[in-house]
């Protein structure tokens, strides 16, 4: 007799009975496996995946800066310059140099018409302030195959148009692996960026929308989904970074979206869906929409970026619901231009600035049920913006507010002329919860005073933290249910 035999008979289970306790005991054994399993697999997924390239050997070279085309006649030793005349057919051609941006630009080249390529190169060290590559006023520029590692941008192209980068390999740089400011039909591919991401950034939507920038480009091992003049998509899953112009219609759930430049950036777009995404630890903004209108944005984490989410330039008649917007390095939600907006149910807390900031003609929002939390400074900070509607959200020890009201450390700012309470609702203040001696009970007796040159008040601060208020329709519809229903029991009561 087996040792599993004995112990099943010592347990008074007969063999007949022998496969369905081994089955039980496998499936527990699975249950118990499989979480490990998928822990891992996520860790695994989630890290970013170092791809540092091999290269031959370089040469160090000075750090090379070139202005006008007749900067490239100069010497090798200031130039750089192996070879080439600056034409189609021979460009001029950076090559093979390690470079050390510590005290400014690695390779700064600046309003140039000439054909040139900087390629095989090794550049480094920009720390926070110098970039790697920095491409001013230039049309025929092509970066190619160059390591960028440990500057503020690996490449950055402003006011340029008509340049490449292609199979480049930049690693942690802090803000931008490739960085496309103000400018117009560049061409990025095969592109590896570790730690960083790209961001666009421009005031007109060919800033955005002409650029081809396709899915070989990766960020922490994942795809770049940069998609434009698209309508009913929803975008592939694992995404490294998600970019969108001009389009309307897309869905955009469910991924994972941490270090890179920005996580979701879109732009000239509508009717836009974000929901169920991670958008964390990237250099700029979680969530970035710009001049886009009817999209919706809900339960999505956006914590530990510079900004969680922000709205800029005409961003309209949006829906921004039920996210999480932490410890970011400023902001928990940045309203710059953006208006007529609904941003309920978020929890913005613990950010380094503000919980919420609106400014610059963002006007007519309505912002309630917002939990805003421990904040450096204040919960809500409001300035140059009128007619906004901001009450019945819970503020917590903002500014360091302790249990008693003090002017010292009042919870928001408000240099406009905005709306702090609603219909006889207004918002919880931690340090004002009483007294509360006549009525309406659960409404302060008290006003709340805010700090700010529009001298807003709150008029009807809550006692409690502040619940979901049913909108009036709602309690129309209530209050008839409640006569429909106390009618029919009389009717019933009837002989």
């Amino acid at each position: 007799m087996s040792l599993l035999d004995k112990a099943l008979k010592g347990l008074g289970i007969h063999s007949n009975d022998r496969i369905l306790v081994i089955l039980i005991a496998l499936t527990l054994i699975i249950s118990l496996i499989t979480p490990l399993l998928m822990i891992t697999s996520l860790s695994e997924k989630d890290s970013p995946v170092s791809n540092v390239p091999a290269h031959i050997s370089y040469a160090t070279h000075a750090r090379i800066s070139i202005s006008g085309n007749a900067g490239f006649l100069g010497s090798n030793a200031t130039t750089g310059i192996s070879w080439g005349n600056g034409t189609v057919g021979n460009p001029y051609i950076i090559e093979g140099w390690d470079i050390d941006a510590s005290g400014n630009r690695g390779v700064w080249i600046s309003d140039a018409t000439v054909h040139f390529i900087v390629r095989n190169c090794f550049i480094h060290g920009g720390g926070v302030s110098n970039d790697g590559i920095y491409i001013y006023n230039c049309n025929n520029g092509d970066m190619i195959d160059n390591t960028c590692n440990d500057n503020a941008c690996g490449i950055f192209l402003t006011f340029s148009s008509g340049c490449t980068a292609t199979d480049n390999h930049c690693t942690n740089n802090s803000m931008a692996g490739i960085y496309l400011f103000r400018t117009d039909s560049n061409t990025l591919s095969s592109n590896v960026m570790v730690n960083c991401g790209i961001n666009i950034w421009g005031s007109s939507s060919g800033n955005y929308n002409s650029h081809s920038i396709d899915s070989s480009n990766t960020v922490n091992g994942k795809p770049v989904y940069f998609l434009k003049y698209l309508s009913g998509a929803s975008v592939p899953s694992n995404a490294g970074q998600v970019i969108l112009a001009n389009c309307d219609h897309i869905n955009v759930w469910n991924q994972y979206l941490s270090n890179a430049s920005v996580g979701i950036l879109i732009a000239y777009s509508s009717d836009v869906l974000v929901a169920n995404n991670f958008c964390r630890l990237n250099a700029f903004e979680g969530i970035y929409l710009y001049s886009s209108t009817n999209c919706n944005l809900s339960d999505n984490n956006c914590s530990n970026n510079e900004f969680g989410i922000l709205l800029a330039d005409s961003c309209d008649n949006n829906y921004i619901g039920n996210n999480t917007c932490n410890d970011n390095i400023q902001t928990g939600i940045r309203l710059e231009g953006a208006s007529s907006n609904v941003i309920c149910d978020n929890n913005c807390s613990k950010n380094s600035q503000f919980g919420m900031h609106l400014f610059t003609v963002s006007d007519n929002n309505n912002i309630s049920r917002n939990l805003i939390s421990d904040n450096v400074q204040y919960g809500i900070r409001i300035l140059s913006t009128s007619g906004n509607r901001i009450w019945n959200n819970s503020f917590i020890d903002n500014n360091g507010a302790g249990p008693i009201y003090s002017p010292a450390h009042i919870q928001a700012s408000d240099d406009g002329n905005n709306f702090w309470n609603s219909s006889g609702y207004g918002n919880f203040w931690s340090d004002l919860t009483g007294p509360d001696i006549v009525p309406p009970y659960g409404i302060v007796d008290w006003s709340y005073n805010l700090t700010g040159s529009g001298g807003m008040k709150d008029h009807y601060p809550r006692t409690t933290p502040s619940m979901p208020i049913p909108e009036p329709a709602i309690l129309i519809l209530a209050g008839i249910m409640i006569v429909a229903f106390v009618m029919i029991g009389r009717t019933r009561k009837k002989p």
